[in-house]
């Protein structure tokens, strides 16, 4: 019965998440990029139940919505962008930050970002003595020294988790930090994350 009811959780968009996750007591960073709009409610209830600390969105924040290639989509994509924000607003995730992707729009994100830091591109910040770099686009911040990577886009290149750094491709995973043991783990999106993408084959383009 339970591989049942966590096979319908999959098929309804669940992601099964640990309870070690939910009852940890360790100040956590939830890390993100690429959604799409599908992905908005399964987010709120993550956020629900890990309660995170930080939240980093990586960029392309409505990315079924490819208003890059069709500007005439910007109203649709300012509606669902909406969603987001205000999940993000209304948590009690107290350090909210945001890069852009190529798939969004800076003035409409800028006023209505609320109380989230908003980077145009490079976003820096530190923890516990950690330098923590995040962009979209991962040549961004590859060239300088830090701890922690974070970044989107693209399929590639894939998570690296060394002695040296760790840096994490949020196109692939919800990557959960714990930032007392720096325990990472990686999430699997739900079904059909990568079709509302639109095309798996041409992620981040």
């Amino acid at each position: 019965m339970q591989k049942f009811n966590k096979l319908f959780d999959s098929l309804r968009g669940r992601i099964d998440i640990n309870n070690s996750l939910v009852l940890n007591k360790n100040p956590l960073l939830l890390h993100i990029s690429d959604t799409p709009s599908q992905f908005y409610p399964e987010l709120k209830r993550i956020i629900k139940l890990i309660n995170p600390q930080y939240i980093i969105h990586t960029g392309d924040l409505a990315d079924n919505i490819k208003c890059e290639f069709k500007p005439s989509l910007l109203t649709k994509y300012k509606h669902e962008v909406k969603k987001l924000l205000k999940i993000l607003n209304s948590s009690n995730t107290e350090n909210i930050y945001l890069t852009l992707g190529n798939h969004d729009d800076y003035d409409f994100i800028n006023k209505n970002k609320g109380r989230m830091k908003l980077y145009e591109n490079v976003g820096e910040i530190s923890i516990n003595s950690l330098k923590l770099l995040f962009s979209h686009y991962p040549d961004y911040i590859k060239t300088t020294p830090a701890d922690i990577y974070l970044f989107g886009h693209d399929i590639v290149p894939q998570s690296v988790f060394s002695d040296l750094y760790i840096s994490l491709n949020g196109v692939n995973s919800i990557n959960i930090i714990n930032l007392e043991t720096l325990e990472i783990t990686c999430l699997n999106y739900p079904l059909g994350t990568n079709e509302a993408r639109l095309n798996k084959n041409k992620i981040g383009i």
